[in-house]
């Protein structure tokens, strides 16, 4: 009994020091003066949620949790990339950079447990709550792009160009196709 006892423990630890280290993933951060730290950057979306803070381990495998308003954003060599945006109360946040040209897309995930009540039970699931942001490439202001009117935030960077104004129009666009209509945008300018 005292070897499956320790077989276990043995297996256990071996295993989760294993899964605690196959999340990190070669990139870098920004600190406040905009200088590039290359480190490792934890990317398990389980336990680490990428708007409220990010773990690094720097060359000497020192781990460093920073929250957005410790940094100015961080990424992977070969994955998303996230910056540090303030809301219009001041609360920062790490929001993913969907699309960049002469438009950049900003999308920020927030995770929210919804439950259903029904016949059979209560029933609670995770839902994902997108929050858009657009910003003219080489300019500072970032604006929120609202869910109830969307249309008319993004006409206003949009106008200049006739055939995606025209998709902006159509009826069936709905606020998660925001990125389709940025990527036409960027693609044709």
């Amino acid at each position: 009994m005292t070897r499956v006892l320790f077989f276990h423990a043995f297996f256990l630890f071996v295993v989760g020091t294993g899964l605690a280290q196959k999340n990190f993933f070669s990139g870098y951060y920004l600190n406040q003066n905009g200088d590039t730290v290359n480190c490792m950057v934890n990317n398990d979306l389980f336990f680490n949620n990428k708007n409220k803070r990010v773990i690094c381990k720097d060359e000497n495998g020192k781990r460093h949790k920073f929250k957005p308003s410790h940094i100015l954003g961080y990424g992977m060599e070969k994955g998303p990339n996230y910056n540090t945006l303030s809301s219009s109360t001041g609360k920062k946040y790490f929001a993913k950079v969907e699309q960049k040209g002469k438009l950049i897309l900003y999308d920020y995930t927030k995770i929210v447990t919804v439950t259903q009540h029904t016949l059979q039970g209560d029933f609670s699931h995770n839902v994902n709550r997108h929050k858009f942001f657009i910003q003219r490439s080489g300019e500072k202001e970032i604006k929120e792009i609202p869910q109830k009117n969307f249309k008319e935030v993004l006409l206003e960077y949009i106008k200049d160009n006739k055939q995606v104004k025209e998709l902006l129009e159509d009826k069936t666009l709905k606020y998660a196709d925001i990125g389709i209509v940025i990527y036409k945008y960027n693609k044709s300018n």
